[in-house]
This record gives C-alpha cells, sequence and structure tokens, in this order.
C-alpha cells in the first residue's frame, strides 16, 4: 500500500481530474457490442458517435471500462469530496472535544485521562446532527 497523499497534492490532483471530467464529452458513454471495438455516445440525429476504438487483446473488458469511467469518475469524486468534508468536520469536532478533556494532572504531565469511547461516538452523532450532515 503506497503512502497517503498530502492534501495539497491531493486537492490538486482532484482539481485536474475533475477538470478532465468537465472538459470530456457528456456522458452516457456505451461501448458498441459485436463487430468493432468501440467507445461512443448516442447522439441525436445520428443514432451513436464513435469517441474511441480500442485495439489488443482484452478489447471487451477494457471497452467496458472506458465506457463505465465517463460515469464512475465524476461520482468517485463527488464520494471523496463528501468523505473529506466529513473527515475535516470528525477533526474539527476532536480538537474541540480536546479542549475539554481531563488531564491527569499528576506533576508537569499533559496526558489526558481515558476517555469512553461511547462519549467520543456520541459527541460526533451530536456534532453531525447540528450541521445537518
Amino acid at each position: 500500500m503506497t503512502a497517503p497523499h498530502s492534501q495539497p497534492d491531493l486537492t490538486a490532483r482532484l482539481a485536474e481530474i475533475r477538470e478532465r471530467c468537465e472538459k470530456a464529452t457528456p456522458g452516457p458513454w456505451t461501448r458498441e457490442v459485436g463487430g468493432t471495438a468501440c467507445i461512443g455516445v448516442p447522439s441525436p440525429p445520428a443514432a451513436w458517435t464513435l469517441l474511441a476504438q480500442v485495439y489488443g487483446t482484452n478489447h471487451a473488458a477494457n471497452e467496458t471500462f472506458i465506457a463505465a469511467a465517463r460515469e464512475d469518475v465524476p461520482w468517485l469524486l463527488a464520494e471523496v469530496t463528501a468523505l473529506r468534508e466529513r473527515i475535516e468536520a470528525v477533526e474539527a469536532l476532536c480538537e474541540r472535544e480536546e479542549k475539554k478533556m481531563p488531564k491527569c494532572g499528576v506533576g508537569d504531565c499533559e496526558c489526558w485521562v481515558a476517555v469512553d469511547v461511547d462519549d467520543v461516538r456520541a459527541a460526533i452523532r451530536g456534532a453531525a446532527a447540528e450541521e445537518g450532515t
């Protein structure tokens, strides 16, 4: 497994992917079944407009992947955005809750007293309800 991307790298990469999606021919894309290995889009008045031809081995699976990518990639971008927003909300909640956590108070110790996980989950649910997520 590779290391996670840094926030600026990920933000820039997602923007690049989103821009490519926005510039591409709108979907849905389909693969032509039978005969030619092609990817296209329904386009009146013609029945179908060719976008790409796929060559090589495993072309049927490649065509299916390419055609589905037109709708899969925007869906994945939306999901990544929603998950990142959720992570940011949880991180902000953790920062707020951390300030409320009791310290052990032994000497100069800065460690926290153990917190009940159910209390943390309840705080997260409460914050999510307040934010309408």
